[in-house]
């Protein structure tokens, strides 16, 4: 089994997803998702001291932005109610438009998800994440609601989650991210004061 370690050559930086078969068993598969490494077409490997080519596909980018609504030492998280996730759950927001800055995406993508007039906030942080078909970058930022009712247009469910219930819902991976990296400190912290 190959490692990143092992990249000997390429020729362009770009987000790649490998695959690559076991040489002594073809139905196992080595997965790397979105490795920097130079080569447009394929990746070149030492293996046992042959060189492998594997072709890579190159992954989708999309870039989104993430609203952390909070009330009462709660954030508020939608459940996911269409598409490839549906079920999981995530913070409110969405894609980021051509021309759009991604606090401009996000005041639309509430309103549209929420029929919620917001004010966003401070940015909270970023998430690089890779699923197998693309790689998400996320924008998130702490929001306050302007104006609305946060009426679920997209989502199939809504919940106000105190910190000891954070873990109570079954987040997306990258929110999940956002959840443990920057807001279960936080919360916790403003819950002792």
């Amino acid at each position: 089994v190959c490692s990143s370690g092992d990249i000997l050559a390429a020729n362009q930086e770009k987000l790649v997803h490998v695959e690559m078969c076991h040489p002594s068993d073809r139905s196992r598969i080595c997965h790397w998702h979105a490795l920097r490494c130079t080569g447009s077409a394929s990746l070149f490997f030492r293996q046992k001291g042959r060189m492998i080519v594997v072709m890579t596909k190159e992954l989708k980018q999309i870039q989104v932005a993430a609203a952390v609504i909070c009330k009462d030492d709660k954030i508020f998280a939608t459940q996911r109610g269409y598409g490839e996730f549906k079920d999981g759950w995530e913070f409110p927001g969405g894609k980021i438009e051509a021309g759009e800055s991604a606090r401009q995406a996000l005041v639309r993508e509430i309103k549209e998800e929420l029929n919620t007039d917001i004010i966003v906030g401070n940015f909270i942080g970023s998430v690089e994440y890779n699923y197998p078909q693309f790689h998400l970058s996320m924008q998130v930022f702490s929001v306050s609601v302007k104006h609305g009712s946060h009426e679920l247009l997209e989502h199939e469910a809504a919940r106000w989650l105190s910190p000891g219930e954070l873990d109570s819902v079954a987040w997306l991976p990258a929110d999940q991210y956002i959840v443990d990296h920057y807001l279960r400190r936080e919360m916790t912290a403003s819950k002792d004061k």
